[in-house]
């Protein structure tokens, strides 16, 4: 074995090589300058780069909707002659403060807020200061249990005098509703206007999109035309590729890829979803055909050739389609774009199918979100109150006739004051 090396002599390289280290060349033993600038880079890094990146990337709508609580806020903050930003007033005076906006805030009409409006706006107002950096919450910290008392008696108060009912949602379709807007021809391939409007209806009841976020996030790459393997062969469209939705951002670690990619499969009804389908992709610019085209395209109000649509996205007036139809076919009740999705949800639920393939097909997280999509319509209801009249006017009544039929004068008489 070679001898090692006095203190103050030079290396002994073959004591080195001897070892099998000479596999290391120049370039893995140095830095190089690229190296130093890229470390450099890195150090040079501060946080307004990182918060600049995450103001990016935040829900927009959650941003709009906090930011229009904070002028709730900071409009009845003039009232009391309080002009700080909720971030520079101390936990002690939140609290109290917090207390007062719940007990006398009011619409600028006057009028009481929902209670689900101001439990919202508290939770925005939580949002916006873990935002800020600070380390306390109003939801859940001890010092503002003062302003989450105020919250719990104020929602209390406002459920008495008949609020929290939700008077203005948006509704459900009913079948002869549905039919309606066909008969009207607001649904069908009459027009560009209403092939559009029939492609969006069909997308929203089978793949469950919302209102414009995911509509106006789908590619026409995102779509696949397919045709199902066995003797029926039926032709049907999948989603097969997901852009983010309300719920599934991608940003919670544990929320569940979905089981199945959403399908609206080919009928010989006269609806015929899937040849709708086709006919508008058939009907777009050949030049929109490619993988990064957005599926929604602008329609021309009188085309002169076959094609209908133009090389520009759809804007703002897929946000009312719902509304305008509506109108024009002469619904009652109030119809927004989440009335579609509302119908989807509420006929799978009243078919009784697994409330887990549900919840995969409309892009929920949880199963307690079926919840707000419950309803019992007037036709269960009304058989509901038939089984209760059958039970106390029919059977109980039968039954008592009977009873009575066959006991003698005296025990009808000994049993006329229990009866």
């Amino acid at each position: 074995m070679a001898e090692l090396d006095e203190p103050g002599d030079e290396p002994n390289f073959d004591f080195f090589g001897s070892f099998g280290l000479d596999f290391f060349n120049d370039d893995e033993l140095l830095l190089t300058e690229t190296d130093l600038t890229e470390q450099t880079e890195i150090g040079q890094l501060n946080n307004e780069d990182i918060d600049n990146f995450i103001t990016e990337n935040r829900n927009k709508n959650t941003t709009k909707k906090t930011q229009s609580d904070l002028n709730v806020f900071y409009r009845w903050a003039k009232t009391v002659y309080e002009t700080r930003t909720l971030e520079n007033i101390s936990e002690q005076e939140l609290d109290k403060l917090l207390a007062h906006f719940v007990l006398n805030a009011r619409k600028q009409n006057g009028d009481e807020y929902e209670p689900d409006t101001l439990t919202s706006t508290l939770r925005s107002f939580d949002r916006l200061l873990r935002e800020k950096g600070k380390h306390y919450s109003i939801l859940t910290d001890r010092q503002f249990a003062k302003a989450r008392e105020a919250l719990s008696c104020k929602r209390k108060q406002l459920r008495r005098a008949g609020k929290g009912q939700k008077p203005n949602k948006a509704l459900g379709l009913s079948e002869t509703q549905i039919q309606k807007l066909w008969d009207e021809k607001q649904l069908g391939c009459h027009t560009p206007q209403s092939l559009l409007r029939t492609v969006w209806f069909n997308t929203t009841m089978f793949f469950g999109w919302r209102a414009r976020d995911e509509h106006h996030r789908v590619k026409y790459g995102d779509i696949k035309i397919k045709c199902e393997d066995g003797p029926e062969g039926r032709e049907y469209v999948e989603w097969i590729i997901e852009g983010g939705s309300k719920t599934r951002t991608g940003e919670h670690e544990f929320v569940p890829d979905r089981t199945f990619n959403p399908k609206m499969f080919a009928t010989d009804g006269p609806r015929y979803p899937v040849k709708i389908f086709k006919e508008y992709l058939a009907r777009r610019p050949p030049e929109m055909a490619s993988a990064d085209s957005l599926l929604y395209l602008a329609s021309i109000v009188k085309p002169s050739s076959y094609i209908w649509f133009k090389k520009q996205p759809l804007e703002n007036s897929l946000g009312s389609f719902m509304k305008s139809m509506s109108v024009a076919a002469g619904l009652l009740g109030k119809h927004t774009n989440h009335s579609v999705r509302r119908t989807m949800i509420s006929t799978l639920r009243k078919e009784n199918l697994e409330p887990l393939n549900i919840i995969v097909l409309a892009g929920q997280r949880n199963l307690k979100s079926l919840d707000s999509y419950s309803s019992t319509s007037t036709k269960q209801q009304k058989n509901m109150s038939l089984k209760l009249s059958c039970y106390v006017e029919g059977e109980e009544r039968h039954k008592s006739v009977a009873k009575s039929q066959v006991m003698t004068p005296k025990q009808r008489d000994e049993n006329g004051g229990n009866n």
